[in-house]
C-alpha cells in the first residue's frame, strides 16, 4: 500500500497514507467525531544546531524534542550497530516517542484499529540503507476491537549502512504516525541527523531498545518464548490453525501472540484458547475471512510476547 501512494503521490504520500488510515478508522468504529484533521508535529526540521550531546547519555546525539500531540518525539544517534566491523560498519539511530498517559501510539500491525507508524529516508545523504526495528508490542482492547501498539514511551532503532562509512551520513526522516486515546490523530514530521563515523558501542539507550525488540528462534534469550508447533489449515476443515507457545512458568498471565500477513492482506487477530505452567495455545480464525485463499504460500509473521520477552517466526500459509 504505501509503496502504491509512494506511486501515485511522490510530494504527498505521507499525507495521503494519514487520509487514508483516518477513513479506515472510522470504517471501524471510531466514528467521524472521533477524528480529527491531520496534525503536523511542532517546529518541524531543526537546523545546524539540531546535533547536540545528551548530557544523559555520553555518546548520543539528537534533535531536540518536538511537541507533538499528546506526544513528543526525537531522532537520536550514536555508535555502532552491529559489533562486526569487518564489512561496512553500521550506525545506530532511533526515534524516541513519549506519550501522555492514556495515549497509545502503534505496532507496524496496529490490530482492528490505528494507524501504523511510516518511515521515509529517501531524503537522506550517503545512506544505503536504513532498517527500522519494532520492540515487542502489547495488546489493547476497547469497544473498537483489538489494537496493538504502545503506551508511555517506545524507542525504535535504526540499522543505518552508509554508502561511505568514512564519511558522515545525514539522516533525514519524514515519519507519519498515529495516536489515539478517544480519539485518533494522525501526525506527520520531519528529522534531520548527522551521524559521524563511529568505531564505539552501541548508545546505551538505543541498545536497551534493540534488547526489546523481539528475537528469531535461532537467536533466542533466556526468558524469550518460543513458538513450537502450528498446525491446520486456512482454507481446510475448520479454516483455523492453533499455535502451541512455551515460556516461563510465571509469563502465563501476559503471554500474547499477534500474526502478519503480507502488506495490505489481512489476517484475523489470534485469540488465546488457555496459558497454564509453561506453555500456552493461541487460535486464528479463518472462517469469517473469505479471501483466505489469497494468504496460501504466503509467509504469516508469528509474534510471541510476555513479560520477560519476546520472539518471532515465519510460517508459510496452508
Amino acid at each position: 500500500m504505501i509503496t502504491r501512494l509512494k506511486a501515485m503521490f511522490p510530494d504527498n504520500w505521507a499525507k495521503a497514507w494519514l487520509q487514508m488510515a483516518m477513513l479506515r478508522a472510522c470504517c471501524i468504529g471510531f466514528g467521524v467525531a472521533g477524528l480529527v484533521a491531520l496534525a503536523p508535529v511542532v517546529s518541524g526540521v531543526l537546523g545546524a544546531a539540531q546535533s547536540q550531546t545528551l548530557a544523559q547519555n555520553v555518546g548520543v546525539v539528537g534533535t531536540a524534542w518536538q511537541a507533538a500531540h499528546a506526544s513528543r518525539v526525537r531522532l537520536i544517534g550514536g555508535g555502532l550497530f552491529d559489533a562486526d566491523v569487518s564489512k561496512i560498519p553500521t550506525r545506530a539511530a532511533a526515534i524516541e516517542l513519549t506519550l501522555d498517559p492514556q495515549w497509545k501510539t502503534y505496532w507496524r500491525m496496529p490490530g482492528d484499529s490505528g494507524v501504523p507508524p511510516q518511515f521515509d529516508f529517501s531524503k537522506s545523504s550517503n545512506l544505503a540503507s536504513a532498517e527500522v526495528f519494532y520492540p515487542a508490542p502489547q495488546r489493547f482492547t476497547d469497544k473498537s476491537g483489538d489494537a496493538i501498539g504502545y503506551k508511555s514511551r517506545v524507542v525504535f532503532p535504526i540499522r543505518v549502512v552508509p554508502h561511505d562509512a568514512s564519511k558522515p551520513v545525514t539522516l533525514t526522516v519524514d515519519l507519519a504516525f498515529g495516536v489515539c486515546k478517544d480519539i485518533c490523530v494522525p501526525l506527520e514530521t520531519q528529522f534531520a541527523l548527522e551521524l559521524p563515523p563511529s568505531n564505539v558501542a552501541t548508545a546505551p539507550i538505543i541498545q536497551a531498545a534493540r534488547e526489546q525488540v523481539p528475537r528469531s528462534v535461532n537467536a533466542l534469550r533466556p526468558g524469550d518464548p518460543q513458538i513450537q508447533a502450528i498446525v491446520g489449515s486456512i482454507v481446510g476443515g475448520a479454516r483455523q490453525i492453533e499455535i502451541s507457545v512455551k515460556m516461563s512458568q510465571d509469563a502465563a498471565a501476559s503471554v500474547d501472540l499477534f500474526v502478519e500477513g503480507p502488506e495490505g492482506l489481512f489476517v484475523p487477530m489470534a485469540r488465546k484458547l488457555a496459558a497454564r505452567g509453561e506453555s500456552a495455545l493461541f487460535v486464528v480464525d479463518f472462517s469469517k475471512l473469505a479471501d483466505a485463499k489469497d494468504l496460501l504460500g504466503k509467509a504469516l509473521r508469528f509474534t510471541a510476547v510476555t513479560s520477560s520477552g519476546a520472539s518471532d517466526l515465519t510460517w508459510t500459509a496452508r
